[in-house]
């Protein structure tokens, strides 16, 4: 039979004793006089444990386990990625919080998956570092991911399913520094040159370059750039005021406000007079645009044109841009834009054209480095919705120049 996932166990007699029980996983657990207030406090405080440890006894039996383990890595895992999957959720939708939390307990499980959890130590975390240089992770996945794996052992702690002492201990272990660890260092992401913006700009669609203009002229992120809604802006003002629906730090309480000036307005106007709920920005509006445009171009009428038809695409476009469809709308104008030699090809032609794209956050530095570089660092970071400013320094670049001009008048 499949497993209930709504119903609890429920509050039964022992005809013989008179007394309440309720059974959970094979095990009898006796409440007390059967009816009794106590009884049925009893039930309720079992049930609500019961609940709060994801519809599992405190002390689980290791299904793999073979000497009684009372919970395994693995097993410790599993829990907590379920968890996981139900806690990482913003509007009802799950982020990918919780994929990345698969992805850091994999190396994990991968060492020490048969482990009791309770014996996992300090040493063995840094095995599990050491584990993830090996598969060519850099070194701040590293740290990320080792701070995902003490999450999961505080949550075992907090569950009553391993002692606490086991996460107290693995706080002792510190993320890895640059240049002292073998681990290769990412890439940092480095403002675009306006430039090439706008000479990728003249490749690509006029619906996703209007946006890649908005994002340049506000320094919002490419996410709010793509939720864009008319009953999110206030126009009341000569300054409007966008308010996204969802934005990265709405767990936290924060509020994100996005201005949005005269150049940005007139930009964004032909997008404000569909209903106030719809999406600004759609990829079923740019595909009907292109071809209205192809069909305005065709010299000889389409009735004496041989058409081949074409297979139904798998997926069609949809009513809001996403992230991902946003970048790679921006990743076939830089390919449009800044084709290989002809003397390239294959694997070289490809890392050519890897080499000169661009994603859509380099816009939002470019943004950073601007403001910061004319009106300072606290404009910046009003500008990005950052909370505090060494944040903000991640994003905007160092005026190098006002650095160079003070050491020459001091000396």
């Amino acid at each position: 039979m499949p497993k209930l996932s709504t119903a609890h166990p429920r509050y039964s007699k022992h005809k013989a004793s008179g007394q309440a029980f309720v059974k959970i996983e094979g095990q009898f657990f006796y409440l007390g006089l059967h009816g009794s207030e106590i009884s049925k406090q009893q039930y309720d405080r079992i049930i609500a444990e019961w609940l709060s440890n994801n519809r599992r006894l405190k002390s689980p039996t290791d299904e793999d386990g073979e000497n009684g383990i009372s919970c395994s890595i693995t097993r410790l895992c599993i829990d907590f990625y379920k968890h996981a999957t139900v806690y990482y959720r913003k509007n009802g939708k799950q982020t990918g919080e919780a994929v990345n939390i698969k992805n850091a307990l994999k190396y994990l499980r991968e060492l020490y998956g048969d482990l009791p959890a309770e014996e996992f130590s300090p040493l063995k975390l840094q095995a599990v570092q050491q584990h993830m240089i090996k598969n060519g992770i850099c070194r701040k996945s590293i740290n990320r991911h080792t701070d995902r794996i003490k999450r999961c052992f505080l949550w075992g702690g907090q569950k009553e399913t391993i002692p606490a002492a086991t996460y107290t201990a693995l706080r002792l272990v510190k993320g890895l520094k640059s240049g002292r660890t073998d681990a290769k260092e990412s890439k940092p992401v480095k403002p675009i040159a306006p430039s090439i913006v706008f000479e990728t700009l003249t490749h690509m669609g006029k619906i996703p370059s209007d946006m890649v203009r908005i994002q340049m002229l506000t320094g919002c992120r490419p996410g709010e750039v793509c939720m864009m809604r008319p009953c999110d802006i206030d126009r009341s003002s000569e300054v409007w005021l966008y308010t996204p629906k969802e934005h990265k730090t709405e767990h936290a309480g924060k509020v994100r406000v996005v201005f949005i000036g005269p150049e940005a307005q007139a930009i964004l106007t032909p997008y404000l007079s569909r209903p106030s709920e719809k999406f600004c920005f759609a990829p079923a509006e740019e595909t009907r645009r292109r071809a209205a445009d192809a069909r305005s171009k065709r010299k000889r009428p389409l009735k004496y044109e041989y058409r081949k038809r074409k297979p139904q695409p798998k997926r069609r476009p949809g009513e809001k841009y996403t992230t991902a469809s946003y970048r790679k709308a921006i990743h076939r104008g830089c390919d449009a834009a800044f084709k290989p030699p002809k003397e390239l090809e294959g694997e070289q032609a490809l890392q050519w054209a890897k080499e000169h794209r661009w994603a859509p956050n380099r816009v939002r530095h470019t943004t950073a480095t601007a403001v910061r570089k004319r009106f300072g660092l606290e404009a910046a970071q009003v500008i990005l919705g950052h909370s505090h400013a060494d944040v903000t320094q991640m994003y905007a670049e160092v005026n190098m120049e006002k650095g160079i001009e003070v050491i020459r008048q001091i000396g």
